[in-house]
């Protein structure tokens, strides 16, 4: 195999070592082992995911690469989303965004929201209890 880029689904992950093994329709259900993930911050699909992989063959060995899911029908971009935006999805209930055109950062989680306003220097704090501590 020479270079390609081929997508493919997360048959398993290892955790601990920030890789996973990948299946690759067409490919008579070949899993690539252990392919490292090329990321910048731990963030780890679940089996199943979709993913985009970089091979490239050097000499006499072949190495791939997990560059990252992607959008699909069964994982679309959250609706409201616009250019400059910024969206991270930590777990179903829970989210990061940032609003380029009202300038705001929100922290979402079941039951718990923060939102920064940051040309105003306001923030807001939503929660089914908040506890102030000093340190």
């Amino acid at each position: 195999m020479q270079s390609a880029v081929m997508l493919g689904k997360i048959s398993s992950v290892d955790y601990k070592n920030g890789c996973a093994n990948v299946v690759f329709d067409g490919m008579d259900g070949n899993v690539k082992a252990a392919l490292p993930f090329l990321s910048f911050e731990y963030s780890m699909p679940r089996t199943g995911d979709m993913v985009l992989v970089a091979f490239q063959q050097y000499k006499n060995r072949e190495q791939g690469f997990i560059i990252g899911r992607y959008y699909n029908s069964s994982n679309i971009p959250p609706e409201g989303l616009a250019k400059g935006d910024y969206y991270k999805r930590f777990s179903k209930n829970a989210f990061l965004k940032y609003d380029s055109k009202n300038d705001t950062l929100s922290l979402t989680a079941d039951g718990i929201n923060i939102n920064a306003d940051i040309k105003s220097g306001v923030l807001t704090l939503s929660a089914k209890k908040v506890i102030i501590s000093e340190g």
